[in-house]
Parts: structure tokens; sequence; C-alpha cells
């Protein structure tokens, strides 16, 4: 067999090492099913809470002096109390480490200390330039005084690379340390021959050792795959031959040293928990636990393990503690509640007579910026001091409040947020009741139509009185509009979108228009009656065309007198804008968007990349944003699913004001697709061949003087809040003209068709 075999093929790599305390399983050999439940019968009451964050790296630059920069080696890992991680000294733009740093932090204490690695501490002097690559890619914590290291070399043919060795160093990083190889163990033991890895990389992780500096081993053999464990001079000492149809999970390591792995088998479908006793080469199954067909609450993590109670995550996003003596299972944490941050790890640190907590971590390293690692103090503190956030809209505003609260809650320690999401209507109407009687959560998320409904009710605070006057005075004025009921800021967006008709000024000139106007320029043949969408490149066909004009003019009074309840569907103006879309050629083809004039384009924006071109390509053939139809001031729109709104009962205001400020802080709103505040334009650079720049994007400089960006913030804060849309009538409206786009009836039957059940709708509404 060749010596040199691909690294990532010819080793099964294994990730998410933790170490925990635990004193004696207890666990019974072939533990029935039925003791391992899942939510039939589990005790919720109690689930722990977070309580408080603590930065773990608190230097303002993650940049040394040097210009170094710390590269993470590996996920960090938990010991009776402490946790530690490996980081890589590397300096650009060779991505070569000159040192590494392992830095052991006290979860008990809060102290932190710092141990510098060297190749001379290690015994690789002699490697560190020999032409090679050399990644110190894990570490391992035998004991008190000693740690495993995993050293692994890569050598370079003909621009392939190949691993070669794989060595486990032992040391106390003050003088002792001793090399073992297991490359050569690795290929005695066939080890399955692969292709090489064409590319440079950093190989993962892969250092698993108990107490007794035993090493575990995952490989691929061509016969299957083995756990292999070594002794500390690389004798085999058991050789686990994994069944097939396994997959590997996760693995734990106990305080006294039971080594746990978690695996799926497919064949039976059933996740199994193995414990591995190397001194006596033996493999007990401990659990085997059936996966749902729909997938259930299948265990992604085995986490931690005290007395003996065993921790372990759920696809779902909860985590439990499973006694494995007495078989009963408690909630540990909703992390979903507790709105944990999915983008970073988690560690878990929980031992006898230890406050519990979680190393929340950054899994990847930047080469500038501070990463983010926080140790999360947990407890069994009532969630009713918690700011209780219900959401009952799915859309980025979602993303942007879970977010916010995690930010707030590092940012003040004193704040503590609880999320959750109400999906059925029975859940939403309970919510209400809550409510009117003085209960229920802090802050909500809601659709526009949710929020006229409580704001009806009078469930709602003014938030003007929560947010700073400088942010207040940064919203955009149809984001307000949004949020407005009877006067009153009752709510906001926390993302918008913006939405228009462009016409040509050669046939309108006027800042808006209204359906006379429209219908004018289309009967004297200035107007064709199609409408371009600009983001795909061609018309909408007659039936698309009429859905978006007629979606955006249903609160106009000349179709519907909303304080009256009566509808005008049969009116002339109506028959005669359904002739006028129904005749266009829409599948005639023209070069520009506005075709000379003779048509209009749809217009939406809904991410901020468009500021940098607005406005340039409409200037081409002088068009003008002038809006929908309407007899307002404006018809040009903002819009937004979702509002966000405060529950009058809260008496959580100071908190509530710590959130408002971070959603609408620039930072939080830089990351929105589009935000609610208004543009503060940077410096425009001019380069020498005479191009603009803002922030190193090149933008355009239309024929008024303006910028294109300097035109997109003037038409975004002129726009005003998009009309309510009435999603049932207008499923009724598109449900009767159908027939008439179809050719099968006549504009007239259908607007009588369309008068009388809208007329009904109407009323059963009174």
């Amino acid at each position: 067999m060749k010596r040199t075999l691909c690294i990532l093929l010819a080793i099964v790599l294994m990730v998410c090492f933790v170490g925990c305390e635990h004193k004696g399983t207890g666990m019974k050999e072939g533990l029935n099913e039925k003791e391992f439940i899942f939510s039939e019968g589990t005790d919720d009451e109690h689930p722990y809470w977070t309580e408080h964050y603590e930065a773990l790296i608190k230097e303002e630059t993650w940049l040394q002096e040097n210009g170094e920069f710390k590269y993470f080696v590996s996920a960090p890992k938990a010991w009776h109390g402490e946790t530690y991680r490996l980081y890589a000294m590397i300096t650009l733009p060779v991505l070569k480490a000159s040192r590494w740093i392992l830095e052991i932090y006290d979860t008990e204490t809060g102290q932190l200390e710092t141990k510098e690695i060297t190749y001379d501490q290690l015994g690789l002097s002699d490697e560190k330039d020999d032409g090679n690559l050399h990644y110190l890619t894990d570490i391992d914590r035998i004991d008190e005084t000693r740690y495993m290291l995993q050293w692994t070399t890569v050598s370079e043919i003909e621009g392939i690379y190949f691993q070669v060795s794989d060595k486990r160093i032992y040391t106390d990083l003050n003088g002792e340390k001793r090399q073992v190889e297991l490359w050569d163990r690795y290929e005695e033991l066939g080890m399955s021959e692969t292709e090489a890895y064409d590319g440079s990389f950093i190989p993962p992780s892969s250092c698993l050792c108990d107490g007794r500096g035993n090493i575990y081993q995952m490989i691929r053999r061509k016969d299957g795959e083995s756990l292999l464990v070594f002794d500390e001079n690389g004798n085999l000492l058991f050789d686990y031959r994994i069944p097939k149809k396994w997959e590997s999970v996760d693995h734990l390591r106990t305080e006294e040293d039971e080594i746990l792995f978690l695996f799926n088998d497919e064949k039976e479908a059933k996740q199994r928990i193995v414990q591995i006793d190397a001194e006596n080469a033996t493999a007990k199954e401990v659990a085997s636990i059936p996966i749902k067909k729909d997938g259930g609450e299948i265990i992604t993590r085995i986490c931690a393990m005290t007395g003996d109670t065993l921790y372990y995550e759920t696809a779902r996003g909860m985590a439990y503690s499973w006694n494995v003596e007495s078989g009963e299972r408690t909630l540990f944490m909703d992390y979903q509640e507790n709105n944990l941050p999915s983008a970073l790890g988690r560690l878990y640190v929980i031992g006898k007579d230890m406050v519990p907590r979680i190393r929340l971590y950054q899994l990847r390293s930047k080469t500038s910026e501070k990463p983010e690692e926080w140790i999360v103090t947990v407890s069994k503190e009532n969630g009713n001091k918690r700011v209780q956030i219900d959401i009952l809209i799915e859309d980025e505003g979602k993303k942007i409040l879970t977010q916010a609260a995690s930010v707030t809650a590092k940012r003040m320690p004193k704040d503590a947020f609880s999320i959750q999401e109400i999906t059925s209507k029975d859940q939403k109407d309970l919510l209400i009741n809550e409510l009117m009687a003085g209960n229920g959560p802090d802050i909500l998320y809601v659709s526009r139509d949710d929020f006229v409904t409580l704001a009806e009710k009078g469930l709602l605070l003014d938030i003007s009185t929560l947010l700073p006057k400088e942010i207040n005075d940064r919203i955009l004025p149809g984001a307000i509009g949004l949020g407005t009921y009877d006067g009153k800021l009752l709510g906001l967006p926390l993302c918008v979108r913006a939405s228009s008709i462009l016409v040509s000024r050669d046939i309108w000139d006027q800042d808006k228009w209204d359906i006379d106007d429209m219908l004018s320029l289309m009967r004297e043949h200035k107007l064709d009656g199609r409408l371009y969408y600009g983001n795909a490149k061609t018309c909408f066909a007659p039936m698309g065309a009429f859905r978006m004009l007629i979606r955006n003019i249903l609160r106009e009074p000349w179709l519907i007198d909303w304080e009256k309840g009566e509808c005008h569907f049969d009116g002339e103006r109506f028959v005669e804008f359904l002739a006028l879309i129904n005749d266009a050629d829409w599948k005639k083809e023209e070069e520009h968007w506005l075709a000379e004039g003779s048509r209009l384009a749809y217009f939406d924006m809904a991410h901020s990349s468009f500021v940098y071109e607005f406005g340039f390509k409409e200037e081409v053939e002088n068009g003008y944003y002038v809006g929908f139809p309407t007899s307002g001031h404006s018809g040009n729109y903002l819009d937004a699913d979702g509002i966000l709104v405060i529950c009058s009962g809260t008496k959580k205001t100071e908190e509530v004001k710590d959130l408002l400020s971070d959603i609408f802080s620039d930072a939080m709103q830089n990351g929105v697709d589009l935000s609610v505040l208004k543009m503060i334009i940077p410096e425009t650079e001019k380069d020498e061949n005479g191009n603009y720049y803002i922030n190193g994007q090149e933008i355009w400089i239309l024929q008024s003087g303006k910028s294109t960006i300097m035109t997109a913030k003037e038409f975004l804060e002129g726009c005003v809040a998009a009309p309510l849309h009435e999603n049932e009538l207008e499923n009724i409206i598109m449900e009767e003209v159908e027939p008439y786009f179809m050719g099968k009836k006549t504009a007239q039957e259908t607007a009588e068709i369309i008068q009388n059940r809208a007329q009904l709708y109407l009323n059963e509404r009174r």
C-alpha cells in the first residue's frame, strides 16, 4: 500500500469533543428502548434559562502587536470546570504557525491562563523548515498536568498533497515530551487506499484520549470502518469494527474515562450509544433509540455527563437531561426560547456541585476581527422575569429580532429574553385573550393584519416613547406610516421593501397621478396597457399586470368606500381598466423598459444593492417614478410583512428600550436587505479616470448632478406606507377575472360578478 494516502479520505475525523465530570454511570447493558422516551411523559416544568453572558475574549483587536493573528486550531473542550482552546499564531501572507497559544479559562473563578507552545517544546524544531506542510491540529487533556497533541504532516508531489504522518505528542508543556507515530500502524491494519486531495488545506482535528493516555482514532479500511484504541506507546489495545450502515455522530469522554460514542444505525433506523472499554477491549451498547420516520427528536450531540445524568441535544434545538439509571428524561434548555445563536458552537461545562455554564464559540477564524466567545451562566430562574417575545410571522424580521435579542443580552447582562413562535390560530386566539386580560408577552412580531387587530383593541404601547430621539429621527417616513394607527406610532417594521411604477416624462411629467390620468393616457394610445418588469426583463401577461396593479389600488375610494362598506366594481372606470389591460400586446418585444414611452414598468427594491445604480437605467429613457395611481399624495410605497409591537401590559420597558436600541442601530440594520433607517451617505471618492466610488462601490452621477445613491435616498424618504393588502378580496377578484382573460366572459359580465361577490364580502365584515 502506498504510504502517501489522502488525509481527508483516509481517516474519518471527529469533531465536537467535550470533557465533563461524571463519577460512575451506572449504565445498564442493553438498556430497553422504552426506557429512553422522547416527548411522551417528559418533565418540562423546570428548564434552565440563560442568566448571564460574559465575554471571553476582551481584547479590542484580534491582531497581535507583531502582526500575528490567532487561528482556531480546534473547537474548545471542557475539563473539571475549565474550558481550553488551542490557537495557532499565524503571520500573513504565509499561512504557517510560528507558535501556538493554549488558553485555559476557569469558569468558576473567571481566571484566564495562557500557555505558549513552541516547536522546541514539542521536539519539532527539525521539522519546522523541512519543506513539508505541518499542522498542529488538536489537543486533548490527559490529566492535571499532561496533554496530548496531534501533529500532522502533508507532502506535496507534483501539486498533489498527501498525508505522510500522524503523530501524537505527550507533554506537560514544561519540558517533558514524547512522540508516537501512528501512520505506519494505520497502514499495517489495512487503512483503505484513496485518491489524493488536490489543493492546500488544514486538516480538521481528530485528537481523543482518556485519562490513561490511550488514543482513540477512527479509520476507514478496505472492509469497513474501525475505531482503533492505542496505548501511549502506539500498541493496539482494541480494534472495534463498526457495523456496516453505522455512522459515527458524536462522542463523549467522562471524568471517569468512560468513552461513549453515538452512532446512527441506518439499517435498523436506530441511534445507538456505545461505551468503549479500552482495557478490556470491549464495546457495550448502553442505549438503542428508534429513529422516527418523521425525523422526530433525533439526537445530534451527546454533550456532558455528571452522576447518572447524560445531557444531549436534538435536531429541534432542545437539550435534555436523561437519568440513565431511572430512565427519567427532563427538558434542560430550549435554545430558541433562550435565543442562543445557532451560528455559534456550544460547549457544556457541567459537573457535580457546579453552576451549569455553556461556552458559545465561533467556529471559524477571521484574520482581523475579534471573534465571538461567551461564557453563559444558566439557572432555573423563573422565565417570567425575562422579556417574552412572541413571533407570529415568518420573514427576515424574525432573524433580525432574534439576533438583536442575543446582542442585547450580551451587551446588557441584566436583560434576558425568551422567544417563542405562535403558529396556530388557536394559539393566536389564546394570546389575544391573555393580552386583553393584562397578561401575555411583552413584545410581538405580527403581520400587518394582526397589527390592525391589536391596535383596534387598544393592546399596544406607543413605541415612540421607547425610542431614543436620534433613532426616531432616522426612521423612514414610510416605515413610520406602516406602524401608525389612529395617529399613534404603535409599531415599526424591522425591514422594508419599496415598489413603484415607472413612466416616461415624455407622456407624463407630474409628481403623481390617479386612475383617471392613467386611463386617459391609455385611451389616447400614449400608453398601451403593457407593464414591464425590469428584474425579469419581460412584460407581465395581462392577468399578472392586472394583479400587480389591483392589489395596490384596492384601497382607492373610486373602487371601495371602506367607511360606508360600498364597492364600485361595476362602474365604467373598472370595466375600462380591465379592457385596456387585456387588449395590450404584451408579447411585443422592445429594446428598452418603457418602449419609447408606450408602456409602464413595475419596479421593486428589496435589497440595498439597488441604491448604487438607482435611476441610471431609468434616466436613459427619461423615466420617472410616478408610483401607483392614487388619490393620496404619493404612489411610491414602502411595505413590510411584519410589524414589531410592544404590548401595553409590559412591565419591562427598560429592557424593551435596550432591545429597540439594538434593533434600530446601524450595526443591526446594515445587515438587513433594506433598512428602515434613512441612509447616511459616506464621502464620495473620484479616481483619476473620473469614476466615482462610495466604499469601493462604483456609482454614477446623473444629469441632475446627483449621484445614484443620493437619488435612491430621496426616493426612499419620499415613499409612503403601502396600503394594507386585502388578500381575501384580492383572491375573490382574481378568481373571477381569470375567465375574462381567457376570453370566456366580457369585461362587463366580469365586473358585475366581482361587484356582487365583493359587496357580499364587505357586508360580512361589518
